[in-house]
């Protein structure tokens, strides 16, 4: 006999401090479920508008964000995450083998920005 007990998912909570990529923003748009990321360029370029950010530098900050969070939860104010853009994996394919073979980037580095 087993037994099975459910909890409903209020949200992701992703507050990776070095994320290379951000698929778990992806997979939990994938599903409508609302997304609380850690405000990381990486993660913001995933999630755009449609994830709510918080800083996680130390607990005290951290815990604030989610109370706002909470907050605007409850209020029906947090992002629709279901309108998080995102490519297929053909898509993702496609980006890459032209990056690779024809080396057409969609952005580059200004290397005058970088530090010494």
């Amino acid at each position: 006999m087993t037994c099975a007990v459910e909890f409903p998912i209020l949200a992701l909570l992703f507050t990776s401090a070095g994320e290379g990529f951000g698929l778990p923003l992806i997979e939990a748009a994938h599903s409508g479920l609302p997304i609380v990321a850690n405000d990381l360029p990486v993660l913001r370029e995933v999630g755009g508008d449609a994830v709510s950010y918080v800083r996680s530098d130390d607990p005290q900050t951290l815990a604030e964000g989610l109370v706002r969070w909470l907050a605007d939860h409850r209020a029906g104010t947090t992002p629709d995450s279901r309108t998080l853009q995102h490519l297929t994996w053909q898509e993702s394919a496609e980006q890459l083998l032209g990056v690779v073979l024809d080396n057409h980037w969609y952005r580059t580095l200004d290397t005058g920005q970088l530090e010494t």
